[in-house]
């Protein structure tokens, strides 16, 4: 379901689903991306008992440390976001392979095409300014965390394994490429 994060400017309800769906954040530098909009999204999840929080900030700012083990896992270098990414990646590739074997068996009861709470947690990953994870595209020896968030948005949606992107402008340049910026 979508959680209420509060109200616009013309008190209009703001809610978002996060479960098998990616979003961004655009805003210009103060606008309230970090400190309204990732709070809010990281409060409002954490008190969903189906929900695994992870974040990434290469700027390794005080936001990600300030909620400790609310985010249970955390990334500030590209090393780490590496790791990160991979282990979201496996976890796709292990939700795949059991909604594939309810695909193959004979119990009608386990007919589904996408995850959902009963099967486990929804896993949402926090990349607080993403332009800077995506300056990482594995060229000039550079480890490819572009590619890996490529692949979790391409796939990560019916396993339940989504990305919440913060970034100041949307051009290619902060997505890193079409596919993500789109």
């Amino acid at each position: 379901d979508s959680l209420d994060l509060g109200v616009s400017m013309s008190e209009v309800p703001f809610a978002l689903p996060f479960a098998g769906v990616h979003l961004k954040a655009v805003g210009a530098s103060g606008s309230g991306k970090t400190k309204w909009f990732l709070r809010s999204c990281i409060d409002r999840l954490s008190a969903c008992r189906d929900a695994v929080l992870w974040g990434i900030d290469l700027t390794a700012g005080p936001e990600l440390p300030l909620w400790r083990g609310v985010i249970q896992r955390r990334a500030f270098t590209p090393d780490d976001a590496e790791q990160l990414l991979d282990a979201a990646l496996a976890e796709i590739d292990r939700r795949a392979k059991i909604l594939n074997a309810f695909a193959e068996d004979d119990d009608p009861d386990n007919d589904v095409d996408e995850w959902y709470s009963g099967l486990g947690p929804a896993l949402v990953v926090f990349a607080d300014e993403f332009s800077q994870t995506a300056e990482f595209d594995g060229k000039g020896g550079k480890p490819n965390l572009l590619g890996k968030c490529e692949q979790i948005v391409r796939t990560g949606r019916k396993h339940w394994v989504s990305m919440v992107m913060l970034t100041q402008r949307t051009g290619n340049s902060d997505f890193g490429s079409q596919t993500m910026n789109s």
